[in-house]
């Protein structure tokens, strides 16, 4: 069965494949979670008190690290998770949330696609 639609969330949800079209062409396609990990690292996403610490200590340890919102941090070219954690806790940083960094099938199409949402 083919859908066409521009609910991408209800399409992540109900669909084993997609694919992205730009312009006539195919820009994406494939199983949804080949589709969504494709073109990034995996990262996590965390919450620390202080951020301005965390982020120099990911960094001097060659972690990827940088700040979204609301004491979150992203974390890309990690170990392992563990890792993170073993860091920051050396420092006495505390992590006190931790969740892979995932994207859904509409950032994809917006970063496939350079259109805004």
């Amino acid at each position: 069965m083919f859908v066409s639609s521009h609910q991408l969330s209800e399409i992540q949800q109900i669909c084993d494949r997609v694919a992205i079209l730009r312009r006539g062409r195919c820009v994406a396609a494939g199983p949804v979670h080949d589709v969504l990990a494709a073109g990034r690292a995996g990262g996590m996403i965390l919450r620390v008190d202080d951020m301005t610490a965390a982020l120099q200590v990911l960094r001097d340890a060659g972690m990827h690290a940088e700040h979204t919102s609301d004491r979150l941090l992203r974390v890309a070219h990690m170990r392992s998770a563990a890792h993170v954690t073993e860091t920051l806790s050396a420092h006495r940083l505390w992590v006190t949330e931790m969740r892979p960094d995932e994207r859904t099938l509409e950032d994809v199409f917006l970063e496939l696609t350079g259109e805004s949402s």
